[in-house]
């Protein structure tokens, strides 16, 4: 029992964390938003931010991915791929939360703001990994996803200004 506590605690504690960087990441994305006038959209992302990952804490779900927990290994190499019962124990979040492109039977249905709230969660695992972002994301877009270029363009353009948005900030501060 104590080592499923270890692990009910370890997932709380760095979902908790992860869904605050995720707010930072969509409050940086949404003040380019509003200074492009994409009131809309950067009011909407807003709110995803603030939501992001809830269904975590959904009893099910949050007893079937605390007991995936290993480590980082997914976050820090691209080429890792998830187990088949990773995968099993991870579809109910995916099918839930539209922000993963295994929510989709076709990626191209990704909307504008399901793309930003991807690349703000992308960017957060980054961050809270140590990885090196652009490279992680070109690597793991070609062993996973297989976006249509136009579509992965689009989501490159993203990955790129939330890393530069977040490098100016960083610079202010």
């Amino acid at each position: 029992m104590a080592t499923d506590s270890g692990k009910l605690c370890q997932m709380a504690e760095d979902t908790i964390k992860h869904k605050k960087i995720v707010l930072d990441c969509c409050l940086l994305m949404a003040k380019y938003l509003f200074s492009k006038n994409q009131i809309t959209l950067a009011t909407e992302l807003l709110k995803r931010g603030c939501e992001h990952d809830n269904s975590k804490f959904e009893s099910a779900e949050f007893r079937k991915l605390s007991q995936i927990l290993k480590g980082d290994k997914c976050f820090t190499d691209a080429s890792t791929q998830l187990s088949p019962e990773e995968v099993k124990a991870i579809k109910v979040h995916w099918a839930r939360n539209s922000h993963h492109p295994e929510y989709f039977n076709d990626y191209e249905e990704m909307s504008e703001l399901d793309i930003l709230e991807m690349v703000c969660d992308w960017f957060a695992r980054s961050l809270q990994f140590g990885t090196d972002f652009l490279p992680f994301v070109e690597e793991r877009q070609e062993n996973r996803f297989h976006f249509s270029q136009k579509k992965f363009d689009k989501i490159h353009k993203y990955c790129v200004l939330i890393q530069e948005l977040y490098n100016a900030e960083k610079r202010l501060t």
